[in-house]
């Protein structure tokens, strides 16, 4: 198997810290700093921002430092690798990758039935084979998937039994990727939470990218832009912020906006106000949101 050298890849890097035992230390490469908030576990490649980057693997870690995709990131670790490759035992056939689980359960589900819960929400067959939506009956679950670059990079499962509501893949990238943004990307892109919010917005007419949610966690807003979101949204003429219309989703906003004008202009930003009783775009009439696109104003 290949062992990879994370201290040395480190350096490679540019990280520079102190190792104690299996940690190495240093102020964090991805949102930058001298305070000594970030561990990388040298022996597994994990790392962990301890103010607001989060935490992940090494591609990740390479990912968001350089700026690139997963797959360029995979790229420069095998350019810069200096670890070692031992050869697996002759078996007298060749190994077959495993397939991740929630690929295999994406692949057997079927795209010939639909619950009528989607077609209840105003989405027809069209939407589903647009998205390539699916439908596992014995989970009652609707996945979709998550297209980036044009590869396959985890699901979403939408429940419609008691639980969470949504479940994402393992490993799903969604703080490097807007879900459902076409690139190149347009010239004026609506920013909301959900998959299924996109997916209504691109409906009628409007660019959209879905952060895959915000959720509270020790009263903080976690999962809000990331660096790698920003820089995807930086060249757009209008970014619209439609977040949901509760305290989180505000807050969350407002932690956008913050991050925002570190690397664009003020002038950019938009924001819309949503008709009462209406909680997120999925909610809205196509008349609605015509009136709320007319209607948005300078986000502050």
């Amino acid at each position: 198997m290949t062992e990879h050298n994370y201290r040395d890849l480190a350096d490679e890097l540019g990280i520079r810290g102190r190792q104690s035992g299996d940690q190495l230390r240093a102020g964090c490469p991805v949102h930058g700093g001298r305070d000594p908030n970030f561990s990388l576990h040298v022996p597994s490649g994990q790392w962990t921002c301890h103010s607001s980057c989060g935490s992940g693997n090494f591609y990740r870690l390479v990912s968001l430092v350089l700026g690139v995709s997963l797959t360029a990131a995979l790229d420069w670790v095998a350019e810069h690798d200096l670890g070692v490759y031992t050869a697996p035992e002759p078996t007298g056939a060749l190994p077959v990758p495993e397939r991740p689980r929630w690929r295999l359960a994406y692949e057997a589900a079927t795209a010939e039935e639909l619950p009528i819960w989607w077609f209840d929400r105003g989405f027809d067959w069209v939407d589903a084979q647009a998205y390539d939506v699916r439908w596992d009956a014995a989970a009652q679950q609707l996945l979709i998937p998550v297209l980036w670059d044009g590869a396959l990079v985890g699901t979403i499962a939408r429940n419609l039994k008691r639980g969470l509501k949504y479940v994402n893949s393992p490993g799903l990238p969604k703080s490097e990727i807007l879900f459902g943004l076409r690139r190149p990307v347009p010239a004026i892109v609506w920013v909301c939470e959900g998959p299924l919010d996109q997916i209504w917005l691109t409906k009628h007419g409007y660019a959209a990218g879905a952060l895959l949610g915000l959720t509270e966690e020790r009263g903080e807003v976690e999962g809000r832009i990331s660096g790698a979101q920003l820089r995807l949204l930086r060249d757009c003429h209008e970014i619209v912020l439609a977040m949901d219309n509760d305290e989180p989703g505000r807050r969350g906003q407002r932690a956008i906006t913050d991050r925002w004008y570190q690397v664009g202009s003020t002038r950019q930003l938009r924001m819309v106000t949503y008709p009462s009783g209406r909680k997120d775009c999925g909610e809205c009439s196509p008349d609605e949101l015509a009136s709320m696109a007319a209607q948005r104003t300078v986000a502050v």
